[in-house]
């Protein structure tokens, strides 16, 4: 089962979902989570680890370009993420080649965890999944439509359920500063910047996705008290997602 987080860059994602990860473990569930995490927010600026935060920013690009090639050096094992990338890229391009490129290797990535998640029998966690990418290629390419989102949505590997994370502009625009402080220059260099017109398509994406029939929960993480609501209901979601998945399988294995 995969649940995936979308919403403006600094609404909390990460944040709700690794807290998701943590209850989910400990009510014993095996969950897992691919995270876009940036290396140095999890490092004290000062003390013994300031070595290790310098360095942060090096095994982020490391990890990319490491993935990205075996990707590319091996195009017929990892066809499904290619042709992912190309239907995407394709429908929504975005302008410059630079951008483009970028895109391109995240959306491999991306596809590549998201498909081995598919596969297996636990739930994977994406604190940035595939309604993460449509937001931003929706922006990037200057198409903001209903319509053809509907169209691009039908045979995307979807996830079971999908969070929306809200948060109201003015503290979306202090915590985007305070993380860019946080960050070695060039992880701000790789950042995406939190933009304003990330509201209305991810919550476009949002009405598209629940007209379609899929799952998506509204969540937020502006105090203690919202995030523990918030978290409350995914939990309660995922679990009833996730037993009606084990049932399924379980009733088609009993009739082989």
């Amino acid at each position: 089962m995969i649940v995936e987080f979308f919403g403006p860059p600094g609404a909390g994602k990460t944040t709700l979902a690794r807290m998701l990860l943590n209850r989910l473990r400990a009510h014993g569930y095996e969950a897992a989570m691919w995270h876009s995490s940036r290396p140095t927010e999890l490092v004290p600026p000062s003390g013994p680890d300031r070595i290790t935060r310098q360095l942060a920013p090096i095994r982020r690009m490391h990890r990319s370009v490491a993935e990205t090639l075996s990707i590319v050096s091996h195009p017929l094992a990892n066809a499904e993420e290619i042709a992912l990338a190309n239907r995407l890229l394709k429908a929504l391009p975005p302008r410059g080649l630079l951008t483009r490129l970028r895109e391109a290797q995240y959306i491999c990535r991306m596809a590549r965890a998201w498909y081995a998640a598919a596969r297996m029998g636990r739930i994977t966690i994406f604190d940035q999944g595939l309604a993460q990418e449509l937001c931003s290629l929706l922006i990037l390419s200057g198409h903001g439509e209903a319509a053809p989102l509907a169209t691009l949505l039908e045979g995307l590997p979807l996830a079971q359920l999908s969070v929306l994370v809200t948060v109201s502009p003015t503290l979306l625009k202090r915590r985007t500063v305070d993380r860019l402080s946080r960050l070695q220059f060039v992880e701000r260099l790789l950042e995406r910047r939190s933009r304003q017109d990330f509201f209305p398509v991810a919550h476009q994406l949002h009405d598209v996705l629940s007209s379609s029939g899929r799952t998506v929960v509204c969540a937020s993480s502006v105090d203690e008290q919202e995030t523990e609501t918030s978290l409350e209901r995914i939990e309660q979601e995922v679990i009833r997602q996730y037993a009606a998945v084990q049932d399924k399988q379980e009733g088609g294995r009993a009739t082989e």
